[in-house]
């Protein structure tokens, strides 16, 4: 057995990690504002803060002296500077280069991104000379001010609304790359198609565009060299189809100093805590691409800056959430940029004095406990999107963690250990090479319907013992029919709408684990059901892999989700199939009808787990049950202060025993010891509890 413990003392040991915490500040004008504004960046430093960054719209403008903008917030940064701590590190975000789209006039003399169909959306473009001499000057002038770090905002690409730019200069661009000149027109039909031809020359289209904004950051970075080669410079990336290039758009920029970017992963404008773990999603894929080399701080943002678009808990979650996934960490916004009013943002301002210190707990924690669960791969090339005629989607597939795990907490991962149970999407595998999903399927996998399809289309059929998928035409039930898997307590009967799932016809060899069904009648009796055939099976191939096979889709669909995927019965069953997969890594969980997200780590070395558990429901989790297969010796809670605080055992006084033992072992089937020598070993634990003044009791709720 392993004695763990749950966010025990040797986490308390771990060397403290230099957290990088930036806030984002407006410049104030008045000599009163200033002298406010100052006192809060101090109070900012005190309590976690270590960058202080004023928000810097540089954009070229109409105005008479193009240089206007700079000269003045220059100016303005060395007189709040003189206010803030001598050891602080104060600097500039450069908020506004290229233009966010904004601004409806074009400015004489520059040109502009052309969009595939033709529109100019009003951001400038890199290729234009004037533009390039305009960025080296301002660079240069913010410099010269003596800043102690640049970051560039996420102005700073080449994608909204579908990848650009269509202009003369870059159609010139395309002709040298294309060995011929196409029109945009030509370019337009040509890259609407799907052919491997249109996608190689979509990723070439692509991968000149994004160059010619490397060459933009050349410039900037030779600017900051002219004055303080040492001068650090961050980036912060954009939208779901540069992460791929964020990596390098950050190293042009860093120079010799050490590269980091901001991940575009914000939480503000908040939706709903159930879009939770489709941020969780986000931030992984663009971690796993982005890589080890490059920092990466959370966009911890609280647009526009107040509790409409952020509550309190909210950013406590994304905050926390984050630096449990491995950044190092934050640019926070919490300054109302519009007016100045200290009472609008006083909340967030006493919500990181209050928490700073557990957040710095929590910075570099992750590295010591990895990820137990199952585990959703990525793929070894990064997904592209080849056509610049649409706006990319590349984030949000259809997701084992985010539709379901991440909803029923139960504990998943983004990070492959190389061992664990798999779990992918049809929409995700299109994502896969062949030969990475052969290796894939040496494994112990699990498939929704559309990975099903998936697999069949590209012949794969025999690794996963399935022969068709026949399409549903009608509501359905999903019946347990497996003997072990109704050893488990699984509800016999659980509801399934009918868009999107499927008939699995399976091969010789395969295991029914479920079968479906259908009433006599709309509302009728379930258990009159007439069978419809094989629901969910399971397949051992030839690879050495173990394959389950579910009838059902993961969707962001929201009827489809909720009746299918989240139900009290549905999360039984996945637990049910998880243990029938692989019995040794029983799937840890959170015992509860709420919506939340577990994340869970544990170490090795230390035989300790790190558990966080997110309620995304509404009402109170007053209790958190969290069932893990690990004998327990010491459970701690991480307080708002940093430390963890040991869980008082004695204000426990009863405890559920079951009356055997479970086996595990290689066998396909669950085994469970109660003879006459387990109920020795049983009997042993009941008299060493009630010797310690527990009472047993024979309800597992009670």
């Amino acid at each position: 057995k392993r004695n763990a413990c749950l966010e025990g003392k040797d986490i308390k040991k771990k060397e403290k990690n230099k957290m990088k915490v930036v806030s984002i500040q407006p410049y104030r004008w008045t000599d009163e504002e200033i002298a406010a504004q100052q006192k809060k960046c101090n109070t900012l430093l005190e309590n976690g803060t270590n960058y202080i960054a004023f928000s810097s719209s540089l954009e070229p403008t109409d105005n008479a002296d193009p240089y206007l903008q700079v000269n003045r917030l220059t100016a303005q940064f060395k007189k709040i500077r003189k206010g803030i701590r001598k050891d602080a590190k104060v600097g500039f975000l450069i908020q506004s280069l290229l233009g966010h789209g904004w601004r409806q006039n074009v400015i004489d003399g520059y040109s502009e991104i052309i969009t595939i169909e033709g529109k100019n959306n009003h951001r400038f473009c890199p290729l234009n000379q004037k533009f390039r001499n305009y960025v080296a000057e301002v660079v240069k002038k913010l410099c010269e001010a003596k800043p102690d770090f640049l970051i560039v905002d996420d102005d700073f690409r080449m994608l909204l609304n579908g990848i650009g730019c269509f202009c003369p200069d870059h159609l010139e661009l395309f002709a040298e790359k294309l060995g011929r000149k196409y029109t945009r027109e030509e370019l337009q039909e040509f890259l609407n198609k799907q052919d491997a031809e249109s996608k190689k020359i979509g990723k070439l289209c692509a991968d000149t565009i994004m160059e010619s904004l490397w060459e933009l950051a050349k410039v900037i970075r030779q600017s900051i060299d002219s004055v303080n080669p040492e001068l650090e410079c961050g980036f912060c990336t954009s939208c779901e189809g540069e992460y791929l290039y964020a990596a390098k758009t950050a190293e042009y920029l860093a120079g010799n100093t050490k590269p980091f970017v901001r991940l575009n992963n914000g939480f503000y404008l908040e939706d709903g805590l159930l879009s939770f773990p489709y941020r969780q999603m986000n931030t992984a894929i663009q971690q796993h691409y982005i890589g080890e080399k490059v920092e990466t701080i959370s966009e911890c943002d609280t647009f526009p800056h107040n509790r409409y678009s952020l509550s309190l808990t909210g950013l406590e979650i994304h905050i926390t959430s984050n630096l449990l996934s491995g950044v190092s960490g934050m640019k926070v916004w919490i300054e109302n940029f519009r007016v100045h009013d200290e009472k609008i943002n006083k909340l967030y301002l006493d919500f990181f004095k209050k928490n700073w210190k557990k957040f710095k707990t929590l910075c570099g924690i992750r590295e010591q406990y990895p990820y137990r669960g199952v585990v959703v791969p990525l793929p070894l090339d990064a997904p592209i999107f080849f056509n610049p005629t649409e706006i990319a989607k590349i984030i949000r597939k259809s997701d084992f963690i985010a539709d379901a795990f991440g909803v029923l907490g139960i504990a998943a991962s983004y990070e492959d250990d190389g061992s664990s149970i798999v779990a992918l999407t049809g929409e995700q595998l299109q994502e896969f090479s062949d030969k990475e999903i052969r290796e894939l399927l040496k494994r112990k996998m699990i498939l929704d319907i559309n990975g099903v399809r998936e697999l069949l289309a590209r012949n794969m059929g025999d690794a996963i013992g399935v022969k068709e998928v026949d399409e549903i035409t009608s509501n359905v039930v999903e019946v347990a029919a497996d003997e072990e898997l109704r050893s488990m307590d699984i509800h016999k009967f659980m509801p399934m709408l009918r868009p999107g799932t499927g008939k699995i016809i399976p091969a010789d060899g395969c295991r029914i684990l479920t079968r479906l069904g259908k009433a006599p009648f709309a509302n009728g009796p379930l258990n009159e059901y007439v069978d419809l055939g094989p629901g969910t099976v399971m397949f051992k191939n030839n690879l050495g892999g173990t394959i389950i096979s579910l009838p059902i889709p993961m969707t962001r669909e929201v009827w489809s989700r909720n009746v299918n995927l989240h139900h009290p019965d549905r999360k039984e069953f996945f637990i049910g199939i998880l243990n029938v997969l692989d019995a040794e890594r029983t799937p840890v969980y959170v015992d509860t009808d709420l919506s939340c997200y577990l994340m869970y780590g544990f170490s090795d070395q230390h035989r300790e787990f790190l558990a966080a558990v997110y309620n995304l429901s509404l009402d109170s989790m007053k209790k958190v049950n969290l069932k893990v297969k690990h004998e327990i010796r010491k459970i701690s809670v991480l307080q708002n202060d940093g430390t963890w605080k040991d869980v008082d055992f004695k204000q426990f006084q009863t405890y559920y025993l079951p009356d055997s033992i479970l086996i595990i072992g290689d066998k396909d089937k669950t085994e469970y010891w109660n003879d006459a020598n387990a109920q020795r070993i049983i009997d042993t634990y009941v008299f060493n509890m009630d010797n310690r003044g527990f009472l047993r009791v024979t309800e597992r709720e009670d």
